[in-house]
């Protein structure tokens, strides 16, 4: 009896699917590419070479030793050759092989002739590559949110084309805190010297942060102040805008949600947005004063009359454009981006109600993919070299965003007052809640907002349904 190779049915169905997944990852990946030698370059071969070659393994692993029928022979005798005792081999050392490391980042990373911040990171990488432990790096450029961006390729490339992965990726914060949850990304904290994290502004060290375990690093930040090209001097307070009435523009939020100013307003009210026990929460006394403050407001003019209607920042830019004695909500990324043609700008902090108005700090962080510890050693190397205080300062600066490291802005121009505003602004500032807490009480803060500019009920009566309608079981 002899044996031959035949194909085993194999599911046509499941081989289908596999391959269906590498082509979507192949489409998702073969975006925007660049190395620290090459502006872009789309990698075909690679994702092709891939998708050939796990098809050959799934034929192969098809193909099985199965009984079959042979013609009959004359059995002969051959003499055995003597058998030598096996000896145990001696392992052989494998050399280590140069690491290319991979990145994925948004679109603020897209090259073009302009784009300052683009060919410093290009400087950087090349200055990283030759060093002593330095590697070479591939980057790829992905969309920042949504289908088909930087999230939604993580999640679906990681069960089914882990090969296909960074080693670093760049996350906004609320979708780092996603990954985290979802075991996409791998703590960072015992891969950083402690003297690195320590010198991470706290609301950058939260944002990247989950259940007190750091995943990410914050490598760009942005946060809202006051300003007016008034000369009049800023208010501090809430009662000192009322005092003397001056327009003042900030966004009330999407329509289903609130802003960070809002947010900011209520806590400077003295309010707080979770429990004891991590819960979504509302103060009823922080949130009454609230809305007797934006009541007045609006009954002084302070709030313009479509107030309602401002859900976003850039409405509110357009607004406002720095003209007048009005105030406005700006972020510091967008001040940074005007402050060229608006030399008069003043700036100050947000109009405090009970407590100082804290600033809510956003921002994206670099994470590691990578479960690898010698690509994760790698990436770790990486990332201190691009957030070194030199490099974060120069790179901020260019990319006309904030730096998360307190010894990057030392690498400001100190002699401009607005290095000086950031340097307290910074370090006080607030992280942004949670998503999964701003969702929940999001909606509710705006229906009493909504509610008590419309006549429909009193700041007491919305402030005590909102608690309510949050935690009815608790009252």
């Amino acid at each position: 009896m002899g044996h031959t190779c035949t194909c085993t049915t194999f599911d046509v169905v499941q081989v289908l699917f596999i391959v269906n997944c590498l082509l979507f990852i192949y489409n998702a990946a073969d975006t925007s590419t660049l190395t620290h030698k090459t502006l872009f370059r789309f990698n075909m071969f690679r994702y092709l070479q891939a998708l050939f070659a796990f098809i050959i393994i799934l034929i192969v692993a098809a193909c099985q030793a199965t009984p079959g029928s042979a013609t009959p022979t004359t059995p002969t005798h051959t003499p055995a050759a003597p058998v030598a005792t096996p000896q145990p081999l001696s392992p052989t050392p494998v050399p280590d092989t140069l690491i290319t490391l991979t990145l994925w980042l948004p679109t603020r990373f897209l090259p073009a002739e302009d784009n300052a911040a683009y060919q410093v990171l290009q400087r950087q990488l090349d200055d990283f590559a030759q060093t002593t432990e330095g590697t070479p790096s591939q980057i790829f450029v992905k969309q920042d949110r949504g289908s088909g961006g930087l999230l939604d390729l993580l999640r679906a490339a990681s069960p089914v084309a882990p090969a296909v992965l960074p080693d670093l990726i760049a996350l906004d914060a609320a979708d780092l805190e996603t990954a985290a949850r979802s075991g996409l990304i791998q703590p960072i904290g015992p891969l950083l010297p402690a003297e690195f994290i320590a010198d991470v502004y706290p609301f950058a060290r939260e944002l990247g942060s989950l259940n007190d375990e750091l995943y990410g690093v914050l490598y760009s930040a942005d946060l809202e102040h006051l300003a007016t090209s008034s000369a009049t001097p800023l208010p501090q307070t809430w009662a000192e805008l009322l005092e003397t009435p001056r327009r003042y523009l900030f966004a009330l939020g999407s329509s289903s949600n609130v802003s960070d100013a809002v947010l900011a307003h209520y806590l400077s009210a003295g309010g707080n947005l979770v429990d004891s026990e991590g819960d979504p929460a509302l103060d009823e006394v922080a949130l009454r004063t609230l809305l007797e403050n934006y009541r007045e407001a609006r009954d002084a003019g302070v709030l313009p009359s479509n107030f309602i209607e401002l859900d976003s920042a850039d409405k509110v830019w357009s607004a406002w454009r720095g003209v007048g004695a009005s105030l406005a909500n700006l972020n510091a990324v967008r001040y940074i981006s005007v402050e060229a043609r608006l030399p008069n700008l003043q700036v100050g902090n947000l109009p405090a109600l009970l407590q100082t108005a804290r600033p809510l700090g956003r921002g994206w962080a670099y994470a590691i993919v990578t479960t690898d510890p010698r690509r994760q050693a790698a990436a770790v190397r990486l990332l201190q070299h691009l957030l070194s205080p030199q490099n974060s300062g120069e790179w901020t600066r260019a990319a006309g965003t904030l730096p998360t490291r307190a010894a990057a802005l030392t690498h400001w121009d100190q002699t401009d007052p607005y290095t000086a505003f950031l340097s307290v602004q910074l370090p006080q500032a607030r992280p942004l809640p949670a998503a999964t807490i701003r969702n929940v009480v999001g909606p509710i803060l705006r229906k009493a907002i909504e509610d008590v500019l419309a006549e429909r009920v009193t700041p007491a009566e919305a402030a005590r349904v909102a608690v309510t309608t949050l935690n009815p079981g608790k009252n």
